[in-house]
């Protein structure tokens, strides 16, 4: 081990020089040698609060944006749906509703093709919808519960997928 200069606290132990990663073991030759060095000196958090704020918002970000292209699954077949095509749907009822057509063909992504009524399109498009609305829901209380936090610890444990990754898109 080279000069130790820094020392951050880790969930698992140390992070020495901002390079490596010492496990909390007394037993490890390098875990010893940081030991003396705390002796003198201070570990500091990994993170600083703003930080650790900071990813936990992108964390989030990233779960939400995750989910926004989800799969839909509709009599077996998987419809991948993104803001791009829930506003296709709606075109779609919007052109069959102003028309005679009482039913279009749907092609998934799996090759297979099912013909779907107007019920079956706007049943489609309202599960979406309340999902949609559920997802910022969810979203908007962890941004809320993460700006609340004073605590890096009770900060740094926060799960943002709570929530998210429940939700089921079945239709």
């Amino acid at each position: 081990m080279e000069t130790i200069t820094t020392v951050k606290l880790t969930k698992d132990g140390y992070r020495v020089n901002g390079e490596y990663d010492v496990p909390n073991s007394p037993g490890n030759r390098d875990y010893n040698k940081i030991q003396k060095w705390l002796e003198a000196n201070t570990a500091e958090p990994m993170y600083d609060f703003e930080e650790t704020k900071a990813k936990k918002l992108e964390e989030l970000d990233k779960q939400y944006n995750d989910k926004t292209v989800r799969t839909v699954v509709y009599n077996t077949n998987n419809v991948i749906v993104n803001n791009a095509s829930l506003n296709g749907i709606q075109n779609k009822i919007t052109l069959v509703t102003n028309n005679t057509v009482t039913s279009i063909n749907w092609y998934f992504d799996d090759g297979n093709i099912d013909t779907l009524i107007i019920g079956d399109l706007k049943e489609l498009q309202i599960l979406i919808a309340n999902k949609d609305q559920l997802l910022r829901d969810i979203k908007y209380a962890h941004q809320i519960t993460i700006e609340a936090y004073t605590d890096v610890d009770l900060l740094d444990a926060h799960d943002v997928t709570a929530g998210i990754n429940s939700l089921s898109w079945s239709l």
